[in-house]
């Protein structure tokens, strides 16, 4: 069975995951050995360096400690880490705080989507929008993209990593560990969460003047249908 993946892992993976795509080498979980003289005694979540564009530039190196926030630690030496690196030209500290986790309060009889209800979502998300309820609209097209990643999840046999958590996980956790597990893209992360802040707007109550509800219904419903193309199909 695999292992549970901790929210700083997860947390981790994605901030290393993004200063990749930067441009940057990283180093995760970097052994003392790798590490400078000046950071001896530390223990850093990720260093990362990207090359000056010239030879006179010596480019950047980026510390980031990645912490759950609710989490007893040494917090002094976190302090002295980010002293320490105000005074190394070149250098940054970054300070990731991770929150506790949390699963989704719903009843124990619930089963996750499959193809045929997500198909139907995406189907009603249309139809409402078409009928000038974009709001229900944006809720169904959402409803359809996160029961996908679930159940891509499911195929790959990765909820056995911890089954009732990450089957009643909320959206950070599941498209988190998507993403650690190839799930999910750096890219597809960034527009499922980003979706997420306007899918949190509707449900609370509260109006989005500025909301292009075309754009993102349409959006998050390509990358449901693109996910899917890669899911092997469901076993008869």
């Amino acid at each position: 069975m695999l292992r549970d993946i901790s929210a700083e892992t997860r947390r981790a993976r994605a901030i290393a995951s993004d200063y990749r795509m930067r441009g940057y080498t990283v180093l995760e979980e970097p052994s003392p050995e790798q590490l400078p003289d000046f950071l001896s005694g530390y223990n850093p979540s990720i260093v990362a360096h990207k090359e000056g564009e010239s030879a006179e530039s010596m480019g950047e190196s980026v510390v980031v400690v990645v912490k759950a926030r609710q989490r007893p630690g040494n917090e002094r030496r976190v302090g002295e880490l980010a002293e320490l690196l105000r005074s190394k030209p070149g250098w940054k500290f970054e300070l990731a705080l991770v929150e506790a986790e949390a699963l989704l309060d719903t009843p124990n009889t619930v089963i996750p989507f499959g193809r045929e209800e997500i198909s139907q979502c995406n189907d009603a998300a249309h139809q409402l929008f078409a009928a000038g309820f974009h709001g229900a609209a944006l809720l169904q097209a959402w409803t359809g993209v996160e029961a996908t990643v679930r159940l891509l999840l499911e195929e790959e046999n990765l909820m056995a990593v911890e089954a009732a958590a990450l089957e009643r996980a909320t959206p950070n956790r599941l498209f988190g560990s998507a993403v650690y597990y190839g799930v999910l893209s750096q890219e597809d992360y960034s527009i499922l969460m980003d979706a997420m802040r306007y899918r949190n707007a509707y449900v609370h109550g509260f109006t989005l003047p500025d909301f292009d509800s075309a754009q993102a219904i349409n959006t998050i419903i390509s990358t449901t249908e693109r996910l899917l193309e890669y899911a092997p199909p469901e076993s008869s």
